[in-house]
């Protein structure tokens, strides 16, 4: 009598699930996905990405990124140097090198060496279009203030200079009250305050240092005011250590810094309103230029400008409870969400007074209020808005924000990242802070470091039209340095908005640069893959046939992409006789995939097939494996070697062992 043969078919492949027991998920639903879309039911392998610029950067080292859109309306990818930023005009028609001349910082030469406003390596940077500027924050004031007053027994320093006229520029000897705390170098930027001189109010803001001894150091000044100023003596002020922003008006060859004429918290006189302060980060939210300028406090610029009242436009957070501003999101209605390292706020601005002169500060009915206090956020860049929902990563995984009928948000307790959380035990928690995040072509992407690594070099994708996760995205690793997701960037490219890739260089020798996504494979020149550094040629080893040798473009690396299925059990733990599998794919000539089959109980792994697809099979194809294998249950996994073939099901057959036979009669 016949044996029953039983099967089972993954249909629709619509989500990835690492974290429950292989056996005991659903149909469609994979226990690893590596680099693959699954969109429409099916599993492709991803696209790879295009590099867009060559080595001729790579002598500098770059610190940040973001986007500015000039007065053409053409987005740029803004590169930030540590001494100045060079923009790549991403709507400028390929193969015209679109990237721009590099704007120096501003610098001063002092003896023979040129010192710069510039970004150490490893700081903090941010970029921010507001006021048809660019705004480079450079970290907030985190040095010791010397002295608290102005005169000989509050102050720290006693400024003395020669008379200077209009126009002309004076040295200045800041000679320290208390000899022991000299602790500046040539070259260090100060942020002179409390000057309360009559003659000498304009003497307040940043200056780099230009000498310095065991008692005084010096620095330039340049009589900018409408009168003379005479020599001094014993005019008594305080200094701070701190980097201001820096400004670029989206047209000169130079970069600006914003005047520091007036700081948080020490209001010389009647100077009520000082420029952009200090700050980690900064966002444009409703005409308004909002700073972080300590771990528990924000402040807002008037509306329609970049001065500030730091006695009014200021928002305190949590105060008192030792948490800490890490990224702040533009909500709806004057509101936006406040992200701590243990806590999530929303603050209201309440927009009575408009206009640029007079009182433009927030109305009385500000407020900020919680959100939740159970999840924090790590990193600023993770936190995207996508819709009506906000992504953001915690110390427990991705969460997301929901809102309700009354358009208040809630927050889940519970991870998105649930389902795949075993990924997250290998993640870099003290590198976390860098981890990067994007919404585009329906999916939420987020960069995180895992391993050793303290760069984002794995992305999570989200697929948000099936609500499931979809794979772990992989990128080249190479002596020269690894394509690093350092940043992301959603810009015009050609006749649609496409994303970014933003790789920071450091030096000569490692590659960066920026890459466009989902764009290769080009199968009129046989280019499947992630282009990355510049070498010898391409491909490179190992590589499928047909491929084109070419000794002038960048490398071109193999896309790891391979999905493996549950695990079958046919609804039983006994013992089996696994005889075939039969897979349906959509594929292109010279595409390759391989099959490896794995039993459990007892564990073997085989690769049952080998497969190119030749032109004689070109569009919709099955493939049936021989496996011949016996366990308690198994799993399949395809392997997309080269091409990107389509997989749209998978079914597994098999006879249940040592049963009794079942009659048709």
């Amino acid at each position: 009598m016949p044996q029953q043969v039983l099967q089972e078919t993954d249909a629709n492949y619509i989500g990835l699930n690492s974290r429950l027991d292989p056996s005991n998920l659903q149909p469609g639903f994979a226990q690893e996905a590596y680099n693959v879309r699954l969109q429409r039911g099916t599993a492709q392998p991803r696209k790879g990405c295009k590099r867009l610029t060559d080595s001729s950067m790579n002598s500098e080292y770059m610190v940040g990124s973001g986007v500015f859109t000039n007065a053409s309306g053409q987005d740029n990818i803004v590169l930030v140097y540590k001494d100045g930023i060079q923009l790549y005009n991403t709507e400028v028609t390929p193969p015209t090198s679109p990237v721009g001349i590099k704007i120096s910082f501003p610098s001063q030469v002092i003896g023979s060496t040129t010192y710069y406003r510039d970004i150490d390596e490893g700081g903090t940077v941010d970029i921010v279009q507001a006021l048809d500027r660019l705004y480079i924050f450079r970290g907030q004031e985190t040095e010791k203030r010397y002295g608290t007053g102005g005169t000989n027994t509050t102050a720290a320093l006693d400024i003395s200079h020669a008379a200077v006229d209009v126009g002309n520029s004076v040295t200045v000897t800041a000679t320290w009250i208390n000899s022991s705390l000299a602790t500046y170098a040539i070259g260090d930027e100060v942020t002179i305050f409390n000057i309360t001189d009559n003659q000498h109010p304009s003497f307040n803001n940043s200056y780099l240092v230009t000498s310095v001894n065991s008692t005084s150091f010096t620095f330039v000044y340049t009589n900018n005011t409408n009168a003379n100023i005479n020599a001094a003596n014993h005019v008594y002020a305080c200094v701070v250590k701190v980097k201001p922003p820096l400004i670029w008006d989206g047209v000169s060859a130079s970069v600006s810094f914003a005047p520091q004429t007036s700081i948080i918290d020490n209001v010389q006189g009647t100077l009520a309103s000082g420029s952009v302060p200090p700050s980690d980060f900064g966002f444009y939210f409703q005409s308004r230029l909002v700073c972080k300028v300590s771990n528990d406090r924000i402040v807002v610029s008037d509306i329609f400008s970049d001065l500030f009242d730091f006695q009014l436009n200021n928002f305190k957070i949590n105060l008192g409870g030792n948490d800490s501003i890490v990224g702040i999101l533009p909500w709806i209605e004057n509101q936006f969400l406040i992200f701590m390292k243990r806590s999530i706020w929303i603050a209201y601005v309440e927009t009575t007074a408009y206009g640029s002169g007079g009182d433009t500060s927030p109305g009385a009915n500000s407020s900020v209020t919680i959100v939740t206090t159970q999840v924090g956020c790590l990193s600023r860049k993770s936190i995207i808005a996508a819709g009506q929902f906000v992504f953001f990563l915690s110390g427990k995984g991705v969460h997301v924000l929901t809102p309700q009928l009354d358009l208040k948000l809630l927050g889940n307790t519970v991870p998105l990242s649930e389902p795949i959380d075993n990924f997250f035990d290998n993640v870099n928690y003290s590198a976390a802070s860098n981890s990067v995040a994007s919404y585009y072509d329906n999916r939420f992407f987020i960069a995180l470091p895992v391993g050793n690594s303290t760069r984002p070099n794995n992305v999570l994708v989200y697929n948000t039209l099936n609500q499931n996760w979809e794979s772990i995205d992989t990128y080249p690793v190479t002596q020269n340095g690894s394509l690093y997701i350092d940043n992301y960037a959603i810009c015009q490219y050609g006749n649609q908005r496409r994303q970014f890739i933003l790789t920071n260089f450091q030096g000569a020798g490692t590659f960066g640069g920026i890459f466009l996504t989902e764009e290769y494979p080009n199968s009129q020149y046989n280019l499947y893959g992630d282009q990355f550094n510049i070498s010898t040629g391409t491909p490179t080893l190992p590589f499928f046939l047909p491929a084109i040798l070419n000794s002038g473009a960048p490398s071109l690396f193999t896309i790891d992409a391979r999905i493996r299925s549950r695990e079958y059990t046919f609804g039983n733990t006994n013992q089996k006789r696994f005889s075939r599998g039969e897979y349906q794919f959509n594929n292109s000539p010279g595409d390759v995939v391989w099959i490896v089959a794995r039993t459990h109980d007892p564990d073997i792994q085989e690769t049952v097939m080998e497969y190119t697809f030749s032109g004689s099979n070109a569009g919709d194809s099955t493939l049936r494996p021989r496996i011949a294998l016996r366990g308690a249950c198994m799993d399949m996994e395809v392997q997309f070697k080269s091409g990107r073939p389509a997989l749209k099901s998978g079914t597994i057959y098999a006879i249940v062992a040592n049963r009794n036979m079942v009659s048709n009669e």
